[in-house]
């Protein structure tokens, strides 16, 4: 999915973000042992097209009881939470 621009509360690309720190999201199966569990895990991508920006947390407005902040939710690894872009222009 491409990434897609930082919407504020006028639903409109937040200004002070835009060409800086987009986002995109999937939705996948979870392989475990080989087998597909019967549940999904979402994953949030944040784009920073700039070096000096770096998302630490975030919470969503209609689900705020949701933490996408744990980074321990895949096992002992974790999250990264950074990785560099495998595409040139990033």
């Amino acid at each position: 999915m491409k990434a897609k621009e930082i919407i504020g509360k006028d639903k409109q690309p937040i200004e002070s973000l835009k060409n800086k720190l987009r986002f995109s999201y999937s939705v996948s199966p979870i392989k475990y042992n080989d087998q597909y569990s019967k549940y999904v895990m979402t994953l949030i991508l944040f784009e920073s097209l700039e070096d000096n920006i770096q998302v630490t947390s975030f919470r969503l407005k209609k689900h705020p009881t949701l933490n996408f902040n744990n980074k321990k939710i895949l096992g002992i690894q974790g999250i990264p939470e950074m990785e560099k872009s495998s595409e040139d222009e990033y």
